[in-house]
């Protein structure tokens, strides 16, 4: 699964983004503070006021490329009939109304078992798309496994607390754990012992950690079903 889930920054960390450099945006950005309405930009324009104010004054030939894309309807999804019952109460959980049209073609496509990648704008519901076929067939098959592999740790934390919020809301047991650079050893003996059925870990652990002792794992990569990898978008290089 490709997932684009961003997050929101300061201003400051913005313009270093734009800009290339942290001190460059410091400066830049307690310009961009002190500027008055008069020059160009106030706390009460839009964003796009923002971002037009920052190519005029602050990045100016900087800007290889802008594009505003306009805000659409929504399309959702409201009859899930034809979906397992599972899906319905893992909204009820989430306390999720009905998903979207994009959702509903991902989770028909992972449950049927294709491959399938996702690129869709920031709070789209990436994550319910993986979650609810991994949790959904973890109902159904409680020996399975399921690998999601984060570039970040804080994204790591993020997720592991959204699915098991989804798992304590379910009935029967269900496992999850984290296996990367803060896992004592203590920790990563018991869960090489016993594997959760949704594992967490990271590029590099997975690699030094994971692949480099694969037969200590070779029961949970015998019952793997489902790997899930977050913000492809972010991988390159070695690991």
């Amino acid at each position: 699964v490709i997932s684009t889930n961003a997050c929101t920054l300061p201003p400051s960390i913005s313009s270093a983004i734009l800009l290339g450099s942290y001190s460059s945006a410091k400066l830049e950005y307690a310009v961009i503070r002190n500027a008055s309405p008069e020059q160009g930009y106030s706390d009460s324009e839009t964003i796009l006021d923002y971002l037009n104010y920052l190519k005029r004054r602050v990045v100016g030939n900087f800007v290889v490329h802008h594009e505003t894309i306009p805000a659409r309807p929504e399309q959702l999804v409201h009859d899930i009939s034809h979906l397992p019952p599972a899906v319905g109460e893992l909204l009820k959980i989430a306390q999720i109304p009905a998903l979207y049209t994009h959702q509903v073609e991902g989770i028909e496509k992972i449950l049927q078992g294709q491959h399938v990648a996702i690129a869709t704008p920031t709070a789209s519901g990436k994550t319910m798309v993986y979650n609810i076929p991994v949790l959904t067939t973890l109902l159904d098959d409680p020996t399975a496994h399921a690998l999601y592999i984060f570039p970040l740790k804080a994204l790591e934390q993020d997720q592991f607390e959204e699915i098991k919020r989804l798992m304590d809301g379910l009935e029967g047991e269900f496992t999850v754990d984290i296996y990367d650079g803060d896992t004592t050893n203590y920790r990563r003996k018991k869960i090489r012992a016993n594997p959760p059925q949704v594992l967490f870990t990271t590029p590099d652990m997975l690699h030094s950690g994971i692949l480099a002792f694969h037969e200590a794992w070779a029961d949970f990569f015998t019952r793997l079903r489902y790997v899930v990898i977050d913000e492809l978008h972010t991988y390159s290089g070695v690991f």
